[in-house]
């Protein structure tokens, strides 16, 4: 019995092949895709963790300033307190 081989057709072989390639080629791209997606998440979480940082660094430094600044008010009052008294004691 002589096989005929029409030429859209493809082996068993060559089906099997073919699909072991496109099994390999998918395990591969799956594989490439969580190292991928390990790597995003740990940028976003090394991200994240830097803005938190960088906030509470903004927030004390906003504090301290708001702190210099009444600290310097009342000084300033306390000055302009004293140079009035020290005015009405001069005319006596």
């Amino acid at each position: 019995m002589e096989t005929i081989c029409i030429l859209s057709t493809t082996t068993l072989k060559q089906w099997e092949d073919f699909t072991r390639y496109n099994w390999q080629r998918t395990e591969a791209e799956v594989g490439a895709s969580e190292r991928l997606r390990e790597a995003i998440f740990y940028v976003m979480n090394q991200t994240e963790n830097e803005l938190e940082a960088q906030a509470r660094a903004t927030d004390f430094a906003l504090r301290k300033r708001a702190h210099e600044d009444k600290a310097a008010l009342d000084e300033l009052n306390w000055q302009r307190k004293q140079v009035s008294i020290g005015g009405l004691r001069s005319d006596d």
